[in-house]
């Protein structure tokens, strides 16, 4: 596809997607762009990223190799890119490694006042949740990018959480690999 034709189309295209159509209006429009020299490195292919809160791993059905409506769609975005887990939830998620397993205290965060729109309870993340999330990765081609609760957590139960999920996880043969 010629440069010209590639722009008119992704006029077209940008403009549908905003809600409107040019319609009528294309011959009217003109576009000048300059492309300059071509980037010393090209894009990476797992360049793109999609971010979730870690609240999602409470229900180990979501990331998991079975959700197929999930598993077309990240295929569908990019063949390989890395799924962030963490933000704003990850201090009220917690490690429960067993049944028996006791929460931590509630971080202050979720007790100042009635505005604060923050988690009020803390949410369990087990094991079995990871166990899926690594399939889920492995069906899409995905990497993962895993974060902690440094928040309200110890040491102790982030060092256990962080062997897992590196045992489960670990870091894909591929990742950065291709990079100089």
């Amino acid at each position: 596809m010629n440069r010209r034709k590639f722009l008119k189309t992704t006029a077209l295209a940008t403009g549908a997607f905003a809600g409107f159509s040019l319609g009528a209006q294309e011959d009217a429009l003109k576009i000048n762009l300059s492309i300059g020299a071509a980037a010393a490195e090209p894009v990476p292919v797992d360049y793109l990223g999609f971010s979730c809160e870690t609240v999602q791993l409470a229900d180990p059905t979501y990331f998991s190799a079975d959700n197929q409506g999930l598993v077309s769609l990240f295929k569908t975005l990019a063949p390989k890119g890395v799924l962030r887990l963490g933000g704003n939830s990850s201090e009220f998620c917690w490690w429960k490694t067993s049944p028996t397993a006791q929460p931590p205290e509630l971080p202050a965060s979720a007790r100042r006042d009635e505005n604060n729109w923050m988690p009020r309870s803390l949410t369990a993340i087990e094991p079995v949740a990871v166990d899926r999330l690594a399939e889920f990765l492995q069906v899409t081609g995905w990497n993962a990018i895993y974060g902690l609760n440094l928040g309200s957590g110890t040491p102790e139960r982030d060092a256990e959480e962080a062997a897992y999920v590196a045992k489960k996880i670990g870091q894909p043969p591929h990742l950065f690999s291709d990079r100089k």
